[in-house]
């Protein structure tokens, strides 16, 4: 990009959508079979009984009930090389760090705000979490410098006790942003997420930071995938 264009506003929509990727998967079954009662007069010598059986399968799910984070459509303010916006839990709206983009944020919490993504362990066992994005930093901007440019995740726990052994305790658990991964082998987040938490399932949230650079060569609609994947519980 030339010096002439260094104060246009960069117009790059950066979207995050999060797909879903559920690894041994079955539903709930609840089998009521061969249930049968019979009663003759008072005579207990006549009476059938009957029995219920009842078969639970043993299912990891994962669900993300709040699963797209949308900065919108907006820009660079002039004399800027940069602008970093990232999201901030499940308490407030998403900030535009230095306050020099445009980017109004689209609201996914039905209040008006930009917030975190929310993950669920909705089966009925502890589970590994691991994730995998198709893109990182330099697949989603590209820019000609090779700098200014992010694409980071920050796992946390929003119920207490969610996340029971984080993968990597120093980058996760709410402590710092950590480039994305983008190869699956490397991507476990949390070694044991629990899945019963009080009258909901266990939630973590998922803040997304972007830096999007002035020198951008990827402009217009930007977006990455975001796979989850529940597995067994590692130890």
């Amino acid at each position: 990009m030339g010096e002439s264009n260094t104060n246009n506003l960069l117009a790059i929509l950066a979207i995050v959508i999060v797909a879903i990727a559920v690894i041994n998967v079955a539903v709930v079954l609840v089998k009521v079979s061969d249930f049968r009662e019979k009663i003759t007069g008072y005579a207990t010598s006549n009476v059938t009984y009957g029995f219920v059986n009842i078969t639970i399968t043993q299912a990891i799910v994962i669900n993300a009930s709040r699963s797209t984070i949308n900065f919108g459509s907006g820009g660079i303010s002039g004399g800027f090389q940069y602008a970093t916006m990232f999201t901030n839990g499940n308490f407030s709206n998403f900030t535009d760090s230095l306050g020099n983009g445009t980017w109004p944020g689209v609201a996914n919490d039905g209040q008006g705000n930009l917030m975190a993504i929310i993950i669920e362990n909705v089966g009925n066992l502890n589970c590994s979490l691991t994730a995998v994005s198709n893109k990182n930093a330099t697949t989603l901007f590209d820019s000609i410098s090779g700098s200014n440019q992010d694409f980071q995740w920050n796992f946390s726990n929003l119920d207490t006790g969610a996340c029971i052994t984080w993968n990597n305790s120093a980058l996760y658990d709410g402590n710092n942003f950590a480039d994305v991964n983008v190869t699956g082998a490397a991507g476990t987040i949390c070694n044991n997420l629990g899945f019963v938490g009080g009258s909901r399932p266990y939630r973590l949230t998922m803040d997304i930071l972007v830096t999007v650079p002035n020198d951008a060569q990827n402009i217009n609609d930007q977006s990455a995938i975001i796979t989850l994947t529940g597995n067994a519980v590692i130890s």
